[in-house]
């Protein structure tokens, strides 16, 4: 196989590597502990390991990170961060600082496909999709960039992309996001935000990841809200309600609705 990042590279897929090469999956924890927990990116210093694993190791994975080409803060405080890629494309996140928490809201493709008409993302068309080390990734270096009082507690897909389009990247990284053995946060401090791919949202509900759902709405009547989200047309306002009334909430959650006021479009009293 060739080598992978092994930021983004599943628990249980390091488990089947493991055993393949006749080692003990339970060095798939101590592995995910020196790097999520440890921030240790060289095998080599993983001290716990034998020497022959290490060597593995060295063979079939690497550690990287997106690179942080540029960092820019505004005056409430956050910092808006560019990340170059290893094809050269872009994305961006976004850190954003209050009292009671640090959220940091990430991409999830380059570009998006959706096309919605106040979002500048949706003029890009789309690039191509993340794969779960870059979704990480972004997480990771931008707590490695930040002092100690000012790493990340909340994670928000709300970035560059629609998160359910790249479903399987998406899903792998949330479960590393909210593993012990990897990120250990919290589901109720994730936040997923979606236009709202009916079928997508039906699927994700049997995920069992009960992370918060936030629905990109922008819009109570049909019309207006085809007219700026032409995802609409194929799943209208009420599609997408019925969908949400059978959604599985755990006790005390709640949906977040999000509507962009756009002078007038959107800004009516009915």
């Amino acid at each position: 196989m060739k080598p992978n990042n092994l930021i983004g590279f599943s628990y249980s897929r390091l488990q089947e590597f493991l055993l393949k090469h006749g080692i003990e999956p339970y060095r798939a924890h101590q592995i995910f502990i020196w790097v999520y927990h440890y921030k240790l990116y060289d095998f080599d210093r993983m001290s716990n390991l034998s020497k022959s694993l290490r060597t593995l190791l060295k063979e079939h994975f690497y550690v990287s990170l997106p690179l942080i080409r540029s960092r820019t803060k505004s005056q409430d405080g956050s910092i808006k961060y560019l990340f170059e890629l290893k094809d050269g494309l872009t994305i961006e996140s976004v850190w954003m600082p209050t009292d009671h928490r640090k959220t940091l809201c990430i991409s999830s493709q380059v570009g998006c496909r959706l096309a919605c008409t106040f979002c500048m993302t949706g003029t890009m068309g789309l690039k191509r999709n993340l794969s779960s080390d870059e979704i990480i990734g972004q997480y990771l270096a931008v707590n490695d960039s930040l002092s100690k009082e000012n790493q990340v507690t909340n994670i928000v897909f709300m970035g560059m992309g629609e998160p359910l389009d790249n479903y399987d990247a998406t899903i792998d990284a949330i479960r590393l996001m909210i593993m012990p053995e990897a990120l250990r946060l919290s589901s109720r401090k994730i936040t997923l935000s979606t236009a709202g791919q009916v079928d997508l949202i039906q699927k994700f509900k049997n995920e069992d990841l009960h992370v918060n759902l936030a629905i990109s709405l922008n819009a109570t009547d049909n019309e207006t809200r085809e007219e700026i989200m032409p995802i609409n047309k194929k799943y209208p306002i009420e599609e997408l309600i019925n969908c949400l009334r059978e959604y599985p909430l755990k006790p005390s959650r709640r949906f977040t609705f999000e509507y962009v006021m756009l002078e007038g479009i959107n800004d009516r009293d009915d």
